[in-house]
């Protein structure tokens, strides 16, 4: 679902890229109240990703904003962005998209990646 990685000069890392039925036929599986949907699986998945590309262990918190929606026409065009490393380790994380035909990006999931703590006794 990602086409690009780039890591920013600040220590951000941009991903992105575009969703459609026809390049991921088994979205169309996933229909809420007859609306297809990203499965929420999905973010999950595109999180761990960027925390493996950041050198993140894992992901400390997640928060669906909003969907991301299908129709049989048009895609969906991604953008997450993974910010720089903060001194406690975590790195915030924006997923957002765009309907190909819109021009107006939603907000879709917020969250953050961190490391792994390890309790010694």
């Amino acid at each position: 679902m990602l086409a690009t990685a780039t890591e920013l000069p600040d220590g951000s890392h941009l991903f992105t890229g575009r969703v459609t039925l026809a390049e991921h036929p088994w979205l169309s599986d996933h229909v809420v109240m007859g609306t297809v949907i990203l499965p929420g699986t999905a973010f999950i998945e595109l999180a761990l990703h960027a925390a493996a590309t950041a050198g993140a262990e894992e992901i400390a918190e997640l928060v669906l904003n909003a969907p991301i929606t299908f129709s049989s026409q048009k895609g969906a065009l991604l953008q997450m962005i993974v910010g720089a490393e903060e001194a406690n380790g975590s790195r915030s994380l924006t997923i957002r998209s765009r309907a190909e035909e819109d021009h107006s990006w939603t907000e879709n999931v917020t969250g953050t990646l961190g490391s792994v703590s390890v309790a010694v006794s």
